[in-house]
């Protein structure tokens, strides 16, 4: 039994891993985003692939007892449900220029586990670790996402959207910056306030001010230079400039 735990333990932990790499995986899909375009096939891939990602987190929650087991392991797969949340909130955003609730997110999860036990969703193709049969039927528990998950994980997405700001903008669009300037700043005067128990909170605060920071800059120099270029001369001078400007990776 002991030596069963742990087995189940390291594919829970396995499963973490993939649902990290997809979800990165599915983040740059999402920033191939043209502006200005309608962006069907990218966001028939977008959804596709957070369609694997929340069966993943589907899979997880099957190989879970309980839960009770869920917040004892909590601490080894909430980062890669924090990078999960960051994926869907991006592409949630991409569709709606909203940000996802964690309401909603919950209320997929658990749709896909209703759906195993009716038997509706036969099918997963993912490639490792799948969930066994035994096991989903032992779902009789609904998946939570902690409030420091769903935090942690929009403040990581106001990073994506700095670039997409920068995406729209050296593509001649110039309403969209302004829109994310907007919901950027809603965001980090709401959460400013917010106590999280979680060391990294402090710092991703941070990171978002700096990502609000550049965007203010890039829409600043829209606003000025919009009025001292032509609309073709100011996208050539924004598109050449973008990515040594605004764009950071530790961001």
């Amino acid at each position: 039994q002991y030596d069963e735990r742990n087995n189940r333990r390291e594919t829970i932990y396995r499963q973490t891993r993939e649902l990290t790499i997809q979800s990165k995986r599915m983040i740059f899909t999402l920033h191939r985003f043209r502006p200005l375009e309608k962006n069907e096939k990218l966001l028939k891939d977008g959804e596709i692939a957070a369609t694997k990602l929340y069966q993943i987190v589907q899979n997880i929650h099957g190989m879970l007892e309980d839960e009770d087991d869920y917040w004892r392991m909590l601490p080894k797969i909430s980062f890669g449900l924090q990078e999960f949340i960051e994926a869907v909130s991006f592409l949630h955003y991409i569709k709606t220029k909203e940000i996802i609730k964690c309401s909603e997110i919950e209320s997929r999860i658990n749709l896909l586990h209703d759906m195993t036990k009716t038997g509706e969703n036969k099918k997963d193709d993912l490639d490792s670790d799948k969930m066994e049969v035994e096991s989903k039927t032992k779902l009789t528990w609904k998946f939570r996402v902690t409030l420091e998950d769903y935090l942690l994980g929009i403040a990581d997405t106001t990073g994506e959207m700095m670039r997409l700001a920068t995406t729209c903008a050296g593509a001649g669009d110039q309403k969209s910056p302004m829109e994310i300037l907007k919901l950027v700043r809603d965001l980090y005067s709401i959460l400013l306030p917010v106590t999280v128990r979680s060391r990294e909170w402090g710092k991703k605060l941070e990171v978002m001010l700096a990502s609000l920071k550049k965007i203010e800059r890039l829409c600043y120099k829209l606003h000025i230079q919009g009025r001292e270029y032509p609309p073709h001369l100011l996208k050539k001078i924004l598109s050449s400039t973008s990515n040594s400007e605004y764009n950071d990776n530790d961001v």
